[in-house]
């Protein structure tokens, strides 16, 4: 019996690696509506423009990221980035930063156009569902990790729920400064 017990107990460990899971230390991921991720609240009249950043806390990292973008019927995406790609932006598209990075970066300037009326839906990252439902990124030892994303919402009239926008570390004090 004990060795039937260690033989699971075994068999367990080694299928642990093959399950992904969401890395604190490779930052977060999301749409925003400036390019240094401040803004979660997305604009859009017949287009707009659009910044898809990966933010980083002290001592996360990461080498490159892989997802698909996901916007309501209607709209039609269209960008640049200084990163080598693989793929498209709309269905499985991986981009490798050439360095390990610790800082946010904007990692693709979108412009988008149509003539959808949204209002209150979200523009997200994900992957498709055979692979995770989260996007992907590579730590800088190249382990790939599911990683936090946020959404952005589209042309926000203040009905709409609040978007996430990744907070920044600060002190009291700081926060004591802005009302003096």
């Amino acid at each position: 019996m004990k060795r039937f017990a260690l033989l699971m107990l075994g068999l367990m460990v080694l299928a642990v690696p093959a399950m992904a899971d969401i890395n604190p230390l490779v930052g977060d991921i999301s749409i925003y509506a400036d390019a240094e991720g401040n803004s979660c609240d997305l604009t859009f009249s017949n287009g707009g423009h659009w910044f898809l950043v990966h933010k980083f806390d002290p001592g996360e990292q990461a080498t490159g990221a892989r997802f698909k973008l996901v916007v309501p019927a209607g709209i039609i995406i269209a960008g640049t980035t200084p990163y080598v790609t693989i793929g498209n932006l709309a269905t499985d598209l991986s981009i490798a930063y050439g360095v390990c990075t610790t800082s946010t970066i904007m990692i693709y300037d979108l412009n988008t156009f149509g003539t959808a009326p949204v209002a209150c839906e979200y523009a997200t990252l994900t992957l498709p569902d055979v692979v995770s439902p989260y996007p992907l990124a590579t730590d800088c030892d190249f382990g790939e990790y599911e990683m936090k994303v946020g959404q952005g919402i589209i042309n926000n009239a203040g009905g709409c729920p609040a978007c996430n926008v990744k907070s920044e570390a600060t002190s009291w004090g700081k926060v004591k400064s802005l009302y003096r």
